[in-house]
């Protein structure tokens, strides 16, 4: 059975922090949490037609790591880029989205599948 893009997105990132897909679980105690962790998304769409049927399914995948304020997060950059590229992604590009809230950059990347019609 094919790896899904939610597992390789997991499997690739999460021995760096902890990955949600599409929004992070809340705590329990509902206690402020401060940590390092990643939240991914992804759009995808059909590539490589053929005889009106598409060969390959195109992610657009965005991860954005969170981080607090006063935390250095180049390494987990550098760590997230090399781990997604090794997965099979584009290597990602970095968009620093960082507020007084805290640092948030997203790492955006692509992962093309095949299909099986």
């Amino acid at each position: 059975m094919a790896q899904t893009v939610d597992t390789l997105i997991v499997s690739a990132l999460e021995s760096i922090a902890p990955v949600w897909n599409s929004v992070k679980e809340q705590n329990n105690d509902n206690t402020e949490e401060t940590g390092t962790y990643f939240v991914f998304n992804y759009s995808s769409f059909g590539a490589d037609y053929a005889d009106d049927d598409p060969n390959a399914e195109r992610y657009l995948v965005q991860v954005h790591l969170y981080a607090p304020l006063a935390s250095s997060t180049s390494g987990i950059i550098k760590q997230a880029k090399k781990a997604l590229h090794d997965a099979g992604c584009l290597w990602p590009e970095t968009q620093n989205a960082s507020d007084n809230a805290g640092r948030h950059i997203v790492l955006e990347t692509e992962y093309v599948s095949g299909v099986d019609l």
